[in-house]
């Protein structure tokens, strides 16, 4: 059982499990959502028109800031089912 810390309830392993995927789903369809935004935009911020080079760039930024996201959240799933043996 989950502890939900704001509400005082509990939530069972399998329920988590369904908020864990919705939550990975919609954070994936963000990532593409940003990623097809780079890749459209013609202008930057700064007035710079964008090359593919510069567009390629840019998609690996968010790549590796995703890889790093995603990272993270493994890496706290892990410890949770390693503190719950």
């Amino acid at each position: 059982m989950i502890i939900v810390p704001w509400t005082g309830t509990t939530l069972s392993a399998q329920t988590f499990g369904h908020y864990r995927r919705t939550f990975q789903i919609i954070q994936f369809i963000l990532f593409l959502c940003i990623s097809a935004f780079l890749f459209i935009r013609t202008v930057d911020g700064h007035g710079t028109v964008q090359t593919l080079e510069v567009k390629l760039i840019s998609f690996a930024v968010w790549a590796l800031f995703y890889l790093g996201v995603l990272a993270i959240e493994w890496l706290i799933y892990c410890i949770v089912r390693h503190a719950k043996k």
